[in-house]
């Protein structure tokens, strides 16, 4: 026998977890020895030999493990592996074990593929397709997950609440109608509570480990794991609090639960993939089913929440931006000490390729630049706390089209193998102006004749265009008829019409009939025309184009 006192966890991480005894004989090991060989089993054959079960070797060897009597009331279980692909209800597999140290009791409408072992007695088996084994020897208790030190997930860090949705004091609840969206990897609760909400993660397919002290009540709403893939959220019941844990929804689940200090129970018809690990379990009646994913097998803790730990938010984020041409722009990273205690970090950024980044500054509270500006370092923040670090970058003068990747990362001064990065994806763009001229009618015209000539300027490039002065020259061979100007701008764009009588060198004339020895109603003094828009001419059609036209006689 020997005492554990730490979980050795994915990723480096080390979780706190009891004192346990963990190395025994295993009561699979003798009970159920499908679970060494995988092997679909009819019956059940002499005893093999005395195995080693660990709960160091994983937390979630089987789709469900009560620790105290368990019963399912209908549903059922089988199994499937997430790394293969997604689960196909006709190609499940038969390892959907379940495991207590206690009785089992089922319904004779529940079907488990799989195997069953209970410390106690099994009843209403008929639906097992493997082996039951009864009076197995006990497995050891699993280890309570320590949680973590420094305190509940702020307010802050769950973005703006929508309606319906209150957090207070670590306890969170999405009423109805109401859809929390978080994009993070790590966040300690007191309670969720889901009374007909939804409780969304989407943080662009990364893993999230979610610790809960006290209660997880879903009453109709449901859980989204926008990745389907139950390794990628794990709800780890932490203390030695025992309240019940109850899921009532009639929606899908992917994520795996360990709670081993609470009862956990599926009242609802939504099935539960990933597996789980309680006090004991319980279902109801209305046909909760849980899949096993056996890419669970090997979880030995959470990834998030040890004595250091870091998180960069948006993982993941996308510009299109001009040519700096002496500007600059910022991109916005947040850096969460998600640790139990004060740690600093190496903040530094690189690019890949580098063909039209660079990295001007790194700025923020607590932030000292180095002395190149691909590095600073961001000091001394307490467990759970957050920084916004802003990455100042130019954009080179390349065409329109060229990508770059600006990664940013921040290191742990206390554990640089701990470590979480961002990515910002530049597309360069540019406005491309064309424009057209026409003048009607055409050919030969006498003296006296009327000319209408009207400008078209069309953006066709990847980006709005700032600034847009169209200037058409007026012959001296004409003379500008006052008041000739129809100006068409696309929606949303104003334009301003000038006129220059001195070659455009001033735009402040303002036409008049008869001026300069022109008869009423024209003007000689015009020489120019300029159409300058307010606002930005966009890429996209159809308002990437406006019109201009103004009428001038034949002199």
């Amino acid at each position: 026998m020997r005492a554990i006192s730490q979980l050795a966890s994915r990723a480096g991480v080390v979780v706190p977890a009891v004192g346990v005894a963990l190395s025994i004989m295993s009561a699979l090991a003798v009970a159920v020895p499908w679970i060494a060989t995988g092997a679909h089993r009819a019956s059940r054959p002499a005893p093999a030999p005395v195995q080693s079960f660990s709960w160091a070797d994983g937390l979630f060897p089987w789709a469900v493990f009560g620790q105290a009597s368990s019963s399912m009331g209908g549903g059922g279980t089988d199994s499937w592996d997430s790394r293969l692909g997604p689960y196909d209800p006709a190609t499940a597999g038969s390892d959907g074990d379940i495991v207590s140290n206690g009785d089992w009791t089922l319904t004779n409408t529940t079907i488990v593929k799989g195997d069953l072992s209970a410390g106690g007695n099994a009843f209403n088996t008929a639906g097992v397709t493997g082996t039951v084994t009864t009076h197995a020897p006990q497995i050891p208790a699993p280890p309570v997950i320590a949680c973590p030190k420094g305190g509940y997930t702020p307010k802050a860090s769950l973005g703006t609440l929508p309606p319906g949705v209150s957090y207070s004091s670590g306890a969170l609840t999405v009423g109805s109608g109401a859809n929390l969206i978080l994009t993070g990897v790590f966040y300690y609760f007191s309670s969720v509570t889901l009374n007909g909400g939804t409780l969304t993660f989407n943080n662009s397919g990364r893993h999230v480990d979610i610790y809960l002290s006290n209660d997880l009540t879903v009453t109709g709403g449901s859980v989204v794991n926008t990745a389907a893939l139950p390794t990628n959220l794990e709800i780890w019941g932490c203390g030695a609090d025992a309240n019940k844990w109850e899921i009532k929804s009639s929606a899908a689940a992917y994520l795996s639960i360990y709670a081993p200090s609470h009862q956990v129970k599926l009242s609802g018809s939504g099935d539960v993939f990933g597996a789980i690990v309680c006090a004991f379990f319980s279902t109801g009646g209305g046909g909760s089913h849980v899949h096993y994913d056996k890419a669970l097998g090997g979880v030995t803790g959470p990834v998030y929440g040890g004595t250091f730990g870091v998180l960069v938010s948006p993982h993941a984020t996308t510009a299109s931006q001009l040519p700096s041409n002496g500007t600059t722009y910022p991109v916005v990273f947040t850096v969460q000490n998600t640790g139990d205690t004060l740690d600093s970090y190496d903040l530094l950024t690189k690019r890949r390729p580098g063909a039209a980044l660079t990295t001007v500054a790194i700025t923020g509270a607590g932030v000292t630049q180095g002395a190149n500006p691909d590095s600073a370092r961001l000091a001394t923040m307490a467990s759970l706390s957050s920084a916004t670090v802003t990455v100042t970058y130019a954009v080179g003068n390349v065409a329109a089209g060229t990508t770059d990747t600006l990664i940013f990362t921040a290191r742990s001064l206390g554990a640089p193998a701990e470590s979480d990065s961002g990515r910002l994806t530049l597309t360069v763009v540019r406005p491309s102006l064309t424009m057209s001229r026409s003048v009607s009618p055409v050919g030969t015209e006498a003296p006296g004749t009327d000319l209408t000539y009207a400008l078209t300027i069309t953006n066709s490039g990847s980006s709005n265009a700032a600034g847009v002065a169209v200037v058409d020259t007026v012959p001296s061979a004409v003379q500008f008829k006052v008041g000739s100007v129809v100006s068409s701008p696309p929606a949303g764009v104003t334009a301003v019409v000038e006129y220059s009588k001195d070659g455009g060198a001033t735009w402040t004339y303002v036409p008049a009939g008869a001026a300069c020895g022109a008869p009423a109603g024209y003007d000689r003094c015009v020489n120019r025309v300029r159409w300058r828009l307010q606002q930005p001419l966009s890429s996209a059609a159809p308002n990437n184009a406006g019109a201009v036209q103004f009428v001038a006689q034949i002199r």
